[in-house]
């Protein structure tokens, strides 16, 4: 009796059309019990897509099989397997190294007749066209629901919500907050300030979390708040995220678009007054522990100069009290750094060349000792290869 693994999935889209994954395994079981297969274990992936290997159960499966703990593999489809020709034939091929072949209970083939690889490739290419085609048209579904100014899925920005058609609506509670971040940025107040306001405020993000520097300024250039939102921007092209073709979305406005124009153009000149966005480089940046809290040091940049502090107390300091003073100016530590790891390089350097010196010197005289030996052993060769020749001349 065989011993026999049980194999399927279903993709969130086909959960959605009433795939089941009960149905599935209970045809692989009745297949098994035909067979007289013992069904050594069962592995499924609920929610997983089948053009990549990305599945716990599915990896699971592989490792257990290259342990040996079956012979045989079942599942109801061959699209179960994988809906990616290239996956499919490396697994595949790793499986049968192993003497383990995939068998399906609703598309039968025979292992040992060349028959059936033509039937199973042009299963796998219908497989893979089928699943390219449908998300496809699933993109085509969402793109045209966006542009009608529908919630397709995601994260929700934060001073919106999704009413009961699924339409995107104005949060009042968050848009109140938003109109009030983009006010306080048109009197001058800086990015630093608005996320203190708001902590001091009480004033959680749309997770529930604190707010960030990063996050005010992602929020205060999104067109999104002036009825101007963008769908699929990005979109993943096997496991890389590229530039989509992106949709205008209408959103409904939270705020008016002149105070809109007038933040954009108090951040950019914040931006050149403070360097114009140039990339810093931080040399200790995180590398260090705050001695008081236990913080990660972090480096930050006020108005061109560099400075290293406790990251707590830099970014909560009505909340983290640590130290005084509550930062170091980072060139002068750097530089000292420098001059320190160039005097250590410089003097191991210098020792290895003299070791290796030494070392080279020492061996010298057995390696020519060594060559001597081996040429007089080539000399008594061919000493010997000519008494052998001269011998059988003289027959």
């Amino acid at each position: 009796m065989k011993r026999t693994a049980l194999y399927t999935r279903v993709s969130s889209e086909e959960q959605t059309k009433g795939y089941s994954l009960e149905a599935q395994l209970e045809a692989c079981r009745q297949y098994c019990q035909n067979k007289d297969y013992e069904v050594a274990g069962e592995y499924i992936d609920g929610g997983f897509t089948g053009r990549n290997d990305k599945r716990p159960q599915f990896k699971k499966l592989i490792a257990d099989a290259q342990d040996g703990l079956f012979e045989v593999v079942v599942v109801h489809k061959f699209d179960r397997f994988a809906r990616n020709r290239a996956q499919s034939v490396i697994h595949k091929a790793l499986l049968r190294d192993l003497g383990i072949p995939v068998l399906s209970v609703m598309e039968p083939t025979d292992p040992d007749n060349p028959s059936s690889i033509i039937t199973e490739g042009m299963l796998e290419v219908l497989a893979e066209w089928y699943s390219a085609n449908l998300g496809q048209e699933v993109r085509k579904g969402r793109t045209k629901g966006a542009k009608l100014g529908k919630w397709m899925g995601g994260f929700i920005k934060y001073g919106y919500k999704v009413n009961d058609d699924g339409y995107y609506a104005i949060d009042e509670t968050e848009a109140k907050h938003v109109l009030s971040m983009f006010e306080k940025a048109d009197t001058g107040m800086t990015l630093g300030r608005i996320v203190k306001w708001l902590h001091a405020e009480g004033i959680p993000s749309k997770c529930g979390g604190r707010w960030s520097r990063q996050h005010v300024s992602e929020l205060l250039r999104d067109t999104t708040y002036i009825g101007r939102g963008l769908f699929n921007k990005k979109m993943r092209r096997g496991n890389k995220l590229v530039r989509g073709e992106a949709v205008s979305v209408p959103f409904p406005p939270v705020i008016p678009e002149d105070l809109f124009n007038r933040v954009q153009a108090r951040l950019a000149q914040n931006k050149k007054k403070n360097g114009g966005g140039a990339k810093r480089f931080y040399l200790l940046q995180h590398l260090g522990r705050c001695g008081e809290c236990g913080g990660s040091l972090r480096c930050h940049t006020v108005k061109k100069h560099r400075y290293l502090g406790c990251g707590r107390q830099l970014t909560y300091p009505e909340y983290e009290q640590c130290y005084t003073p509550k930062h170091w100016k980072l060139d002068v530590i750097e530089q000292h750094i420098w001059d320190e790891i160039e005097g250590v390089l410089a003097g191991y350097v210098d020792n290895a060349y003299g070791s290796l010196i030494e070392q080279f010197e020492l061996g010298q005289h057995d390696r020519q000792q060594a060559i001597a030996k081996a040429k007089d052993e080539v000399k008594r060769c061919q000493t010997g290869r000519e008494r052998i020749l001269t011998v059988l001349q003289k027959g």
